[in-house]
């Protein structure tokens, strides 16, 4: 059991992960994502993490944000993990969020919903540096309810809905499994939000929007040809995708 240790806000900070981080991305690995991910065959391996950060290009960004204290003595000790990944094409671009984790020692303060915060940031920033419109935020999550506490700006409608189908993570590795227990969440610009609350998102735009996701993993296998994508895309097509708000 791990021991529950208070945290002040102010001697913590979240980062980027660059090769340079790559120590304190060891130490994550092994004390928050190990812990939140167990199943070895539903997790990335840390060597493959690496190799995102090192070959990312204009088109497919992976980033992994940590946020880590700093003791009076100076020590640091990573306290959250989460991913935000940067997607575009020639006609739309999204961002895409799969995991956040936080240190089983600090949970309950809050640094889930900063780290959030920080990755959504970061897209959106991203956006403006490449003078781009994002399109859409997706996130997977098994708590889709705490995505509907939180507060992006002053906009009381600005928050995650939650998208009406059988969401499927697909498998991240060759050697890997599906993950059927995700619930697939997206934040829209208010342009596009209020349209899509009352028709719903048109499939053929969310099929895009998955192909570049799934598209962008580094695996052999064929995603268009995986059982968990057929049963979406059977679904997808026969209606635009409702969206559900979080209570």
């Amino acid at each position: 059991m791990s021991r529950r240790m208070l945290v002040n806000p102010e001697t913590v900070e979240t980062k980027l992960v660059t090769t340079e981080d790559f120590p304190l991305l060891d130490r994550a690995y092994a004390e928050i994502y190990l812990p939140a991910f167990p199943k070895a065959d539903q997790r990335e391996s840390l060597a493959d993490l690496k190799r995102y950060i090192q070959h990312n290009s204009s088109t497919e960004e992976y980033q992994i944000l940590i946020t880590q204290h700093t003791s009076p003595a100076g020590y640091q000790r990573p306290l959250s993990i989460a991913t935000a990944n940067y997607l575009s094409d020639s006609e739309i671009t999204i961002a895409f969020f799969e995991y956040a984790a936080v240190h089983p020692s600090y949970q309950g303060q809050g640094l889930w919903g900063s780290i959030t915060k920080a990755r959504t940031r970061f897209v959106e920033e991203k956006a403006k540096e490449l003078n781009t419109t994002l399109a859409a935020v997706f996130t997977e999550t098994e708590k889709p309810h705490l995505f509907g506490r939180m507060k992006f700006s002053d906009d009381p409608n600005d928050t995650y809905y939650h998208l009406d189908f059988d969401y499927v993570q697909l498998p991240v590795r060759d050697d890997a499994q599906p993950v059927h227990n995700l619930a697939l969440l997206a934040r829209f610009a208010p342009e596009e939000r209020e349209q899509y609350l009352h028709g719903g998102i048109p499939s053929e735009l969310m099929l895009r929007c998955l192909h570049l996701y799934f598209n962008s993993f580094e695996v052999e296998y064929d995603y268009r040809e995986h059982p968990g994508y057929k049963q979406m895309e059977e679904e997808i097509k026969q209606s635009n995708i409702r969206l559900l708000k979080l209570g």
